[in-house]
């Protein structure tokens, strides 16, 4: 299944249009039914149906839409996991701080960095 074509379907099932789908989607309505067009080929059986009033799921349709925006929900979570990779700090810190701060105060202060960022060195 074509990610591009399950965003589509679900835009369509969530809004029950194909042109409010477009616009929350930012393509156009034409891309957009090619979409779902070819989800339904790939499944080989229908998803929608359209009635005077908008859009109608089938219950594979149902089945889809509900299992469809989960792994979407996935997929952003995974793409914004991947974002954060090599964004934590590491490599040697430097410190240098004012004479006469009490030691005391130092231990528990470079014992949370170190736990809040395990790939620094001293």
């Amino acid at each position: 299944m074509d990610l591009e074509e399950l965003r589509a379907f679900v835009g369509v099932a969530e809004t029950g249009s194909f042109l409010a789908a477009a616009e929350s989607l930012a393509v156009s309505r034409t891309t957009l039914r090619r979409r779902v067009e070819a989800l339904e080929a790939r499944a080989g059986v229908p998803l929608l149906t359209s009635t005077p009033t908008g859009i109608v799921l089938t219950e594979a349709g149902e089945v889809l839409a509900r299992r469809g925006r989960l792994m979407m929900q996935e997929t952003s979570a995974l793409v914004a996991s991947l974002r954060e990779v090599g964004q934590a700090p590491s490599g040697v810190l430097r410190v240098v701080l004012p004479v006469g701060l009490p030691p005391h105060l130092l231990a528990p202060l470079f014992a949370l960095l170190r736990a809040s960022y395990p790939q620094t060195r001293r």
